[in-house]
C-alpha cells in the first residue's frame, strides 16, 4: 500500500508534475523516489540523521549514475580539493552528540518535514541560460560525501571536513558538483547550511533548512539561486557567468511561473550587487 504524502511532500509533487507538463520546459530527468514509511515524523528522521546506527540503508535510493548525463553547467570546472589528513582531530566524529549537548534540529522541520528517498528533476528551457536541477534527500537519508575532501570557505576561516556536511540537495545530473549540505555541530545550536561548489569554493548560506527547501520549491532548483544567500561579491569580474545567469533565471521565472512571487530574490539580487 502506498505511503499518503504529507502537505509539504504534495506540495513537492505537484511542482513536479507541473515542471513534466508545462510547455516551455523541458524535462531532461526525473526521479520520483518513494516515500519512506519508516518514519513518520521528523522526530524519527532527525534521529535518524543524527545517530548513524539508525541510519537507513540507502544503497537503492542514491543520487543516480552519471556516466551518461548531460553537460556540466558552464559555469563550473572540475577542480579537485585534496582530501583531508584521516589524523585531524576534527575528521571524526561528526553528526553525533557529546558532551557539550544534543545537536539542535532545524527551526520549523515539522512544517517541511519530507521523507523522500530522492526526488529530483533536472530541466531547461527555450530560453538560453535557464534551467535547472534538484535531487532533494530528505534528512533521514542524507550522507556525506562519497570521498573524502575538505570545505574551504571563501571568506576565509578554519576549513573542515566534509564528512561533517549531510547532502540534502545536489546536482548528480547536470555533474556541477555543486551541493547543498547540512552541518551537524554537537552542542552548536542551528543546524549550518553550506553551498559547496567546485568552481567558486564554499559558502555558508545566511537561510536554515526550511528556508532552503521553500527556495528550493519557489526557485524549481534554478542554476545558482543559492548565491543569493551568500556574501558571493556577486558584482566582481570572477562571478560575471554567475551574475549574468541568476540575472536572465530571475527575469524568467516571473513568466514561467505566474501564480509564484518573485520579488524578494530579485531585491536580494539587487542588494548583492
Amino acid at each position: 500500500m502506498a505511503t499518503e504524502p504529507n502537505a509539504y511532500e504534495a506540495r513537492w509533487r505537484t511542482v513536479c508534475a507541473e515542471l513534466d507538463a508545462h510547455p516551455e520546459i523541458s524535462v531532461r530527468y526525473r526521479n520520483d523516489g518513494d516515500l519512506d514509511a519508516r518514519f513518520a515524523d521528523p522526530d524519527a528522521a532527525w534521529t535518524a540523521l543524527t545517530t548513524p546506527d539508525t541510519a537507513p540503508d540507502t544503497t537503492s535510493s542514491t543520487a543516480p549514475d552519471t556516466t551518461s548525463s548531460t553537460a556540466p553547467d558552464s559555469t563550473s570546472d572540475t577542480t579537485s580539493s585534496t582530501a583531508p589528513d584521516s589524523t585531524s582531530d576534527t575528521a571524526h566524529g561528526a553528526g553525533s552528540a557529546d558532551a557539550s549537548g544534543e545537536i539542535t534540529a532545524p527551526a520549523g522541520l515539522a512544517d517541511c518535514f519530507v521523507r523522500f528517498r530522492g526526488l529530483g528533476r533536472q530541466w531547461t528551457t527555450t530560453e538560453p541560460g535557464v534551467g535547472g536541477e534538484f535531487f532533494l534527500t530528505s534528512l533521514a537519508h542524507a550522507k556525506p560525501q562519497a570521498y573524502d575532501s575538505w570545505i574551504d570557505p571563501w571568506e576565509g576561516g578554519k576549513r573542515f571536513p566534509s564528512a561533517e556536511l549531510r547532502i540534502i540537495d545536489e546536482h548528480p545530473v547536470t555533474g556541477t558538483g555543486n551541493f547543498a549540505g547540512i552541518r551537524l555541530r554537537p552542542g552548536g545550536g542551528e543546524p549550518e547550511l553550506w553551498w559547496s561548489t567546485i568552481r567558486y569554493a564554499d559558502w555558508r548560506l545566511d537561510i536554515g533548512y526550511r528556508e532552503y527547501l521553500d527556495t528550493l520549491l519557489l526557485t524549481r532548483g534554478a542554476f545558482g539561486w543559492q548565491f543569493l544567500f551568500t556574501r558571493a561579491p556577486l558584482a566582481t569580474e570572477e562571478f560575471d557567468l554567475v551574475r549574468a545567469r541568476l540575472e536572465r533565471t530571475l527575469d524568467a521565472l516571473p513568466g514561467l511561473f505566474p501564480e509564484d512571487d518573485y520579488t524578494h530574490l530579485k531585491r536580494r539580487f539587487e542588494e548583492r550587487l
